[in-house]
């Protein structure tokens, strides 16, 4: 029987355990998910290339969050440039 455990990063970590030919893929999330994928030797592959291919090409939660602040922000600075604009023609109207 084979166990591994590999870190994500420091909150994300995914065990694969393999009896025979049968296979346990494990992904925890600290305080947020748990997935157990349990199959084959090649649904397991194709599980892992799946996981390989996106996993690290897939922004972080902790990243979409900035992103979106980032653009809320630009957003909000936006807005009032255009009160600051329709205050202006309304004063250039008088």
């Amino acid at each position: 029987m084979i166990d591994t455990t590999l870190y994500i990063d420091k909150e994300t970590e995914v065990n694969i355990q393999e009896d025979d030919d049968s296979f346990l893929l494990k992904l925890d999330k600290l305080f947020d998910y748990d997935l157990s994928i349990i199959g084959r030797r090649e649904v397991f592959e194709k599980v892992c290339d799946v996981l390989e291919s996106n996993l690290f090409d897939c922004p972080s939660y902790r990243e979409l969050e900035e992103q979106l602040i980032n653009k809320e922000l630009l957003l909000e600075e936006a807005q009032n440039q255009l009160e600051c604009l329709k205050d202006r023609i309304d004063f250039l109207k008088r």
